[in-house]
């Protein structure tokens, strides 16, 4: 069977997530080897941080579930100098970190780019504990300097976040591990190898759409960040019309509609006919059900689309869902 063409990297040396086990540490979770659908506990000593000075400190945990991140506030309590919490893993996760903040909101602390407060979740296969598919490629998706967005933006700093060439080795170790993974390294590999050898992968990356376009499964995902490349690498609008055809045919009122739903809102001039169109969106596409940005329309517009709508109607407030509030964008910004 034909097999999607990625480009092998040399693995560079990064260092893992790993548990922190001395005491002396400021990030230490329980047990050492997490396991998705258990209780962990944490334990946070700001004395060896930034936030050495903070009277309070509150916390963020991140979790992956292989596709996406989500966002939860971790219920913090003090204990001497160290804050410490617990909290019931989802039984699908395969990624955590942690975020901690004190007095001041802006200033946020995850570690280092070696020490940051992260760790996998595991599952067990039997007796032995088993690392997950999607680990290894959100591992370096979260610490990279150009991809992160597609992660948890920003959670490293600017200084701690890996390079291309670093990232890729995370993705190669990916491909290695879990080669059903393939199809979702396709886009971020070619994001990054055109980042340092631009114009060098065309080929390869046309005969990997190809692919893509011929197998009955492939995900619309897929389909519409395959398409993006055809708009941002190759420029090859008449590549990008047949994924997008193919898509639209594939799934019908998915991710490709809800996209052209979203610039239809943010598009529209008139506030009543602007109002209109969102309230038909909100009740065609609930945004419960949408928790993290998926494509480059929910990434770019979806928060705007609310903000501009009502700010011109301050009558409309009540009139979304009942909430009297405008529904919330995620804590993650960016098309994970």
């Amino acid at each position: 069977m034909k097999k999607l063409l990625l480009v092998a990297i040399c693995l560079l040396g990064t260092a893992a997530l790993i548990p922190r086990i001395q005491a002396q540490q400021p990030f230490i979770v329980a047990p050492q080897y997490p396991l998705g659908g258990a209780e962990i506990s944490i334990t946070y000593n700001p004395a060896v941080t930034p936030l050495a000075e903070s009277r309070t400190v509150t916390g963020v945990i991140y979790l992956c579930d292989g596709n996406d991140w989500t966002a939860h506030d971790l219920d913090l309590a003090q204990e001497g100098d160290r804050w410490t919490a617990t909290y019931l893993l989802p039984e699908n996760s395969v990624l955590l970190a942690c975020k901690f903040y004190g007095d001041d909101p802006a200033q946020g602390d995850s570690g280092s780019a070696d020490n940051s407060y992260g760790m996998f979740v595991y599952k067990m296969d039997g007796d032995q504990l088993v690392i997950q598919p999607g680990t290894f490629l959100h591992r370096g998706l979260i610490a990279s300097r150009t991809l992160d967005r597609y992660a948890v933006p920003g959670y490293l700093h600017e200084e701690d976040r890996i390079d291309d060439r670093n990232t890729m080795g995370w993705l190669q170790r990916e491909s290695m591990s879990f080669p059903e993974s393939a199809e979702k390294l396709v886009f971020f590999a070619y994001t990054l190898l055109n980042s340092y050898e631009p114009g060098e992968h065309h080929e390869q990356l046309l005969n990997d759409i190809q692919y893509m376009l011929s197998s009955n499964d492939t995900e619309e995902l897929s389909l519409l960040r395959a398409a993006q490349l055809c708009r941002s690498i190759l420029q090859n609008d008449e590549k990008r019309l047949e994924l997008e055809a193919v898509a639209a045919e594939r799934f019908p009122g998915g991710l490709q509609e809800r996209e052209q739903a979203i610039f239809q809102v943010f598009s529209e001039r008139d506030s009543i006919r602007k109002f209109d169109f969102l309230e038909a969106f909100v009740e065609r596409f609930p945004p419960l059900e949408y928790p993290v940005p998926r494509t480059f329309n929910d990434d770019a517009y979806y928060p705007r689309i609310f903000w501009y709508t009502l700010r011109e109607r301050s009558d409309c407030f009540y009139n979304l869902g009942g909430t009297g509030k405008i529904p919330a964008h995620r804590a993650l910004s960016g098309p994970g």
